[in-house]
């Protein structure tokens, strides 16, 4: 950010092009291997100090790192990180707010979604960012996702019930000589397909995905009925905003499913469901 690019190499090999994204636009990368993966992880940061600022604990220190983490991903330049940002603070607002009502009614639509995605027509079209949404590359990077998408629905086609294997969709289009014919960008067969749920539905098939839809679903809901009952409301309320990240994350990059960002999500989500609410707990027992 400051021009000084050099100093990224001490954390990552070339972390100096991609502090650049190639010469075409600034992004802080910190530790993580692309700008995308530091906003991702100050992302999930957010949505716990956020959930730790509505509960009222330690509220001051918990508002600071909140700001904190909202300096880093403005500095990250990450598009999808803007955007995600927005809907899991306001997700978190209105559940801590309507813990105990539908989830899906007419006043979540007017008090939660309405809000939010007047929020994101302000950052994309009229807000100082807007030039990241609608300049720099923002085209070239469209259509690049929008050719990874066409990219695995093709796998998914080949293999529809059980996938590819497990980390295997770039290797599959590799040694597949029609796919290779097909594809003549480089960038499409060296990167893992910048979207997550399309890597999950093409690597294990609608089994897999139907498996992968049913975790985030359940996982919201248990998590709102938690909090709805006061029991362990912040680390719910992280949860939810664990799940959203990945949702919305989920549709424009691969850095949910990375080495460094998965396995926090594995961890985190293993303490949540073992401190949760379930019909054969004692509730008192739960909390912390």
């Amino acid at each position: 950010m400051l021009g000084v690019t050099f100093v990224t190499t001490i954390f990552q090999a070339g972390g100096d092009l991609w502090a650049t994204r190639n010469g075409t636009r600034a992004g802080a990368i910190g530790i993580f291997v692309t700008p995308a993966n530091l906003g991702l992880f100050s992302v999930l940061a957010s949505g716990f100090f956020y959930a730790a600022y509505l509960n009222g604990f330690k509220k001051k220190l918990s508002l600071v790192m909140l700001a904190l983490a909202g300096v880093t991903i403005i500095l990250t330049y990450s598009r999808t990180s803007y955007i995600t940002l927005v809907v899991v603070l306001f997700t978190l607002y209105y559940i801590f707010k309507n813990a105990d009502k539908p989830l899906l009614s007419l006043k979540s639509f007017l008090l939660g979604v309405l809000p939010a995605m007047v929020v994101l027509y302000w950052l994309v079209f009229l807000s100082p960012f807007s030039a990241t949404f609608l300049k720099t590359d923002a085209d070239d990077m469209y259509q690049a996702r929008l050719d990874h998408w066409a990219m695995g629905l093709d796998i998914f086609k080949r293999s529809p019930i059980i996938g590819v294997g497990i980390n295997s969709h770039l290797e599959f289009v590799n040694r597949s000589v029609d796919m290779s014919k097909q594809i003549h960008n480089d960038f499409l067969t060296s990167n893992p397909i910048h979207n997550t749920h399309l890597i999950i539905l093409a690597e294990t098939g609608i089994i897999g995905f139907a498996m992968w839809v049913i975790f985030l679903v359940t996982s919201i809901l248990k998590a709102k009925i938690n909090v709805a009952n006061e029991v362990n409301a912040i680390f719910a309320l992280t949860q939810i905003g664990l799940i959203m990240t990945y949702i919305i994350y989920g549709f424009t990059d691969w850095a949910p499913v990375s080495h460094s960002s998965f396995p926090i999500f594995l961890l985190f989500t293993y303490f949540f469901n073992k401190y949760s609410i379930s019909r054969k707990t004692n509730k008192a027992e739960l909390v912390l």
